[in-house]
C-alpha cells in the first residue's frame, strides 16, 4: 500500500515488505540476468473483494477514489502483466508497477456526490 488507511497496520506492513522485498530479490538475481519486479493494483473485483462490491455506497466510493472513477476488474491487470513477462520489460527490475487508475496519484479519496 501506497497510502495509509484507518486500521491497516497489518496490511500496509505486509505490502511495505513485498516492495522490500522486490527490491533485495532483483538485487539478488540480477547477477544470473534475472529481473524481479512487482505489480501493485488497485482495488480490484474478485471473490477476494466481492463483500465490498455488495456494498453500493463502500464500491461506489472506492471508483471515485481513483481518476478514471472506477473500480478494477482483473482484466484491467493484463497488459501489465504480459509487459512484465515480455522482453520489452527487460531492463526493468527490482520496480513496483502501480496500476490503480490513477489512486496513488490522486493521493486522497474523493467523496460521493
Amino acid at each position: 500500500s501506497f497510502q495509509a488507511f484507518p486500521n491497516s497496520l497489518p496490511y500496509a506492513t505486509a505490502k511495505a515488505g513485498l516492495l522490500g522485498w522486490t527490491r533485495a530479490i532483483a538485487h539478488e538475481y540480477a547477477r544470473d540476468g534475472i529481473t524481479a519486479n512487482a505489480l501493485a493494483p488497485g482495488f480490484v473485483e474478485t471473490d477476494l473483494t466481492a463483500a465490498v462490491f455488495r456494498d453500493a455506497t463502500r464500491a461506489q466510493t472506492l471508483a471515485h477514489s481513483t481518476m478514471l472513477q472506477r473500480n478494477s476488474v482483473p482484466h484491467d491487470l493484463v497488459g501489465a502483466t504480459i509487459f512484465l513477462a515480455s522482453p520489452a520489460s527487460s531492463y526493468m527490475t527490482g520496480q513496483t508497477m502501480i496500476v490503480d487508475g490513477g489512486f496513488t496519484a490522486l493521493g486522497e479519496a474523493k467523496p460521493t456526490s
